[in-house]
């Protein structure tokens, strides 16, 4: 299922810098289109670190031993390790596809929803992972289906793929309207004011320190084996 973000064009869309490069070299023209595809290609790949090898699914693997352990030890409803797995390889693929930073994913998922897919708050009307409040979101985004766009159910938010996808894409979409602050994005997620906003916030920054931390021991203990 593909979710897409009908806010988009309040977004600023983060492409690779070929893509728009490409697109320049495509307007000016038909004599000119076959040597810009060619400068084109060269130049994707002498710029692996630019380039669409961010958006694979190789990507999506690595790193993601590390992140399933922590979740493994750190969420309240005995996840499997399949489950684990899934959730950190979602994650690390749409860091990769959105450009949000996975231990900022990570510690937000942590203080919503302590890592249980099937969270939900029955007065507040969030759900799953990063507890989506339904109400609000359901007019900013859609499932995709060949060329048309369907309404998003809450039920569908109950699946790892789909949550994982939107609440990354809500934590982009609140970094641009903060404009890069992690302070005031946090506090934009949490929706709260005063004492309580500042207070969600604090935790959040704590599980992200705790998670940066778990991650260096581990690499650490990688290296002595």
């Amino acid at each position: 299922m593909v979710v897409e973000a009908l806010f988009q064009p309040r977004l600023k869309e983060v492409r690779p810098f070929q893509v728009f490069l490409f697109e320049a070299l495509c307007k000016m023209g038909s004599p000119l289109f076959f040597g810009g595809l060619l400068f084109f290609c060269l130049l994707f790949a002498s710029l692996p670190g630019m380039s669409a090898q961010a958006f694979s699914g190789d990507l999506a693997d690595s790193g993601t031993d590390i992140l399933s352990s922590y979740i493994l030890n750190h969420n309240r409803v005995h996840l499997s390790r399949k489950q684990a797995w899934k959730i950190s390889r979602e994650i690390v693929r749409q860091s990769a596809l959105l450009g949000v930073p996975v231990d900022l994913g990570v510690a937000i998922m942590e203080r919503e929803s302590a890592f249980n897919p099937m969270a939900m708050n029955r007065d507040s009307g969030d759900y799953g992972l990063f507890q989506i409040h339904y109400a609000f979101w359901k007019k900013h985004f859609a499932r995709k289906k060949g060329s048309r766009l369907w309404p998003l159910s809450f039920k569908d938010l109950y699946r790892i793929a789909v949550n994982v996808r939107v609440g990354m894409m809500i934590i982009r979409h609140d970094l641009l309207l903060s404009h890069g602050s992690v302070y005031g994005m946090i506090g934009l997620y949490s929706g709260r004011k005063g004492n309580a906003r500042n207070a969600y916030v604090m935790g959040v920054l704590a599980n992200e320190e705790r998670f940066r931390l778990y991650q260096q021991k581990m690499e650490a203990l990688a290296r002595l084996r």
